[in-house]
C-alpha cells in the first residue's frame, strides 16, 4: 500500500461522513450550536485539503514536494484545473475558517456542507474512485459512501 493511501482515505471519508451528518433532516436540532461550528471548521478543513489535492496545489503556485496531489496518485495531472470562481471562493472561505484567527472568521462559518459544495467535490471524489488502481486503496471512503447511501 502506498504510504500516501490512508491519509487520503481518512480525509476523504471524513467529508463523506460530515456531508452526510450535516444534510440529515434533524441536524440543527439534533446538534447545540458549538457542535455544529465544529463540524464546520472539521469540513472546512477537509473540503480544502481534498480541494487542494485534486487541483493539483493552490490557485497559484506550486505544491510542495511534500504535498499529496491527484497528479501523483493517478499519474495524470488533474483534469480539475484551474480552480473555478466557486472553487476559488471556497478554498479563501477555509483558509480565514480554519488557518488562523481572523476578524472575518465568523463570516466563514455558516453554509458548510451546502449544496454547491457537494455538487463541486463530489465528482471529483467520483474520477478518483474510478480509476481502478486507486479505489481498492480507499476502503474508509467506500464504506462511507456506502453508509450514506451514494453511487460511485
Amino acid at each position: 500500500m502506498p504510504e500516501w493511501a490512508p491519509d487520503l482515505d481518512h480525509d476523504l471519508a471524513q467529508l463523506v461522513r460530515l456531508q452526510d451528518v450535516m444534510t440529515q433532516p434533524d441536524y440543527k436540532t439534533e446538534y447545540p450550536k458549538t457542535v455544529r461550528r465544529a463540524i464546520d471548521v472539521a469540513y472546512a478543513a477537509h473540503f480544502r485539503a481534498l480541494l487542494e489535492f485534486f487541483h493539483d496545489g493552490r490557485p497559484k503556485g506550486l505544491p510542495l514536494k511534500s504535498d499529496l496531489t491527484f497528479g501523483e496518485v493517478t499519474g495524470e495531472p488533474s483534469p480539475f484545473k484551474p480552480y473555478n470562481t466557486y472553487a476559488r471562493q471556497r478554498l479563501e472561505d477555509a483558509d480565514k475558517l480554519v488557518g488562523h484567527l481572523t476578524k472575518l472568521r465568523r463570516t466563514r462559518t455558516s453554509d458548510w456542507g451546502n449544496h454547491s459544495d457537494w455538487q463541486l467535490i463530489w465528482p471529483m471524489i467520483r474520477d478518483l474512485l474510478s480509476r481502478p488502481a486507486v479505489a481498492p486503496l480507499l476502503s474508509e471512503t467506500l464504506a462511507a459512501i456506502s453508509s450514506a447511501g451514494l453511487n460511485v
